[in-house]
């Protein structure tokens, strides 16, 4: 597991090599470890959001506005706090981090997404409270040599299915030729310089909320049976949340309307254009093709691809339910996973050193992308708070109260269900300061959405 872990990012000639390093000591350590203690002062205050107590606000979605500076207790001095960061020499890929306050412990972990994923980083909490705990020998190792995409049936499957890739793809990221990139990243750039600075919030969706709307979608789908027997079967608490995202907090980036109109549903539901919109969601591989990711192994890289329905006019999605939305993913998921799946794993084989770049959206068209962390289970890793009391044959644990998600550099339109709590799911997404008032605005009046700001 330490060969993976520990990877240094080097600049190569036209990209960035990873590098491990041939040995470790105190001078090349496999990863970065600091620790600040302060226990005669208290958890910093924002570190955990605070939620309004009234009735409405603890049934309904509440949106934050995320206080960055707070990610600083989550790292230690040294941490890079910009991607450049990591490309000095020597600097590793993982940096952990631990600070004792005297109502509380913050656990941070700071990754680079190219090496590790949500999955990657759960794997390693898990060996580290199992570590705490005196466990260590219940973890599931990965293999100095482990390459999944490598194996014989993986290339079979490459084999099989590669020359679906030599076409458009029907979802995800695309390939597209140099002047297709060139207009894409020409009005990306402008996009982001019309939009603003950019602000970060959190939100939170109440369980009871969420089981309403997967209870409401799945009804709409029992309806269905007749009329679309090859449709999605169900529609999961995750599919509620990120078509929550995606219907909330995107699609009025592009609106040219300065005033808007009596609030409906839904942010964007003043959207009458037919502008294509590319909802894009995060899948990791692991659980997509079991038979290239046993559980057998433990695979610490980045194993993560997209998919997503077929590109939706901005007007179709202002009309549609949630639960519409929701079923519309799921659907998009049972269809990848059915098929594209097996190409997309062509494709990395074939393609994975290549310096490919696949665009979100084509040229004329829109993206934003969303991701669910809950699969890893941040908020069940238990650490034992006193080792010593694990070798008396007494066992006192603790679990994370809040889990949050921050990014070293903030890409907008970017959108990730982070954790859970007993009563609700966390999530955080990157958009622009007036998006965000013009969100509040439409959704403020209606009161389905609450906002604290």
């Amino acid at each position: 597991m330490v060969s993976r872990v520990s990877v240094r990012l080097t600049p190569g000639m036209q990209r960035v090599e990873y590098h491990v390093p041939r040995k470790f000591d105190e001078q090349t350590p496999p990863a970065a470890f600091s620790s600040t203690i302060l226990m005669e002062k208290p958890v910093p205050p924002g570190v955990i959001p605070r939620v309004p107590t009234d009735n409405g606000a603890q049934n309904s979605p509440v949106i934050m506005v995320d206080d960055l500076t707070v990610a600083r207790h989550f790292r230690g001095p040294q941490c890079p706090t910009k991607i450049d960061g990591y490309l000095k020499p020597g600097v590793p890929a993982l940096q952990a981090h631990i600070g004792v306050y005297k109502d509380g412990w913050l656990i941070g972990l700071t990754l680079v997404h190219t090496v590790f994923d949500a999955e990657a980083a759960g794997v390693i909490l898990r060996a580290w409270a199992a570590t705490t705990r005196g466990e260590l020998d219940s973890v599931v190792a990965s293999p100095r040599d482990y390459s999944p995409l490598q194996t014989e049936a993986i290339k079979e499957i490459a084999t099989k299915h590669g020359e679906t890739f030599e076409s458009k793809r029907d979802h995800g990221f695309r390939l597209v030729s140099f002047l297709s990139l060139l207009a894409f990243l020409v009005r990306y750039v402008w996009s982001l310089i019309r939009a603003g600075p950019q602000e970060t919030v959190i939100i939170r969706m109440p369980k009871s909320w969420a089981r309403q709307q997967k209870e409401t979608a799945n009804a709409e789908l029992g309806k269905r049976d007749g009329e679309e027997s090859t449709g999605p079967k169900f529609v999961s608490t995750n599919d509620i949340l990120t078509a929550f995202l995606f219907k909330v907090c995107q699609l009025i980036a592009l609106s040219q309307k300065k005033n808007n109109p009596p609030a409906r549903k839904f942010c964007f539901a003043h959207r009458t254009d037919s502008q294509l919109q590319n909802l894009l969601v995060s899948i990791d591989l692991r659980r997509a093709l079991p038979a290239a990711f046993p559980t057998s192994k433990a695979f610490i890289n980045n194993a993560v691809t997209s998919f997503g329905p077929s590109p939706v006019p901005a007007s179709t999605l202002a009309t549609e339910p949630l639960s519409t939305s929701a079923i519309r993913l799921r659907g998009a998921l049972d269809r990848f996973r059915s098929g594209p799946v097996a190409a997309e794993i062509a494709f990395f084989c074939q393609k994975s050193d290549a310096g490919t770049l696949l665009l979100p959206a084509p040229p004329g068209q829109w993206f934003s992308i969303a991701s669910s962390w809950l699969q890893s289970k941040f908020s069940s890793i238990e650490f034992a708070v006193d080792p010593d009391m694990v070798t008396h044959g007494e066992r006192k644990t603790v679990r994370p109260i809040y889990v949050p998600g921050y990014f070293l550099e903030r890409p907008m339109d970017l959108g990730l269900v982070v954790s859970e709590d007993e009563t609700a799911y966390w999530a955080t997404w990157q958009t622009s300061k007036k998006n965000l008032r013009q969100i509040r605005d439409v959704l403020h009046a209606n009161g389905e959405v609450h906002f604290t700001f």
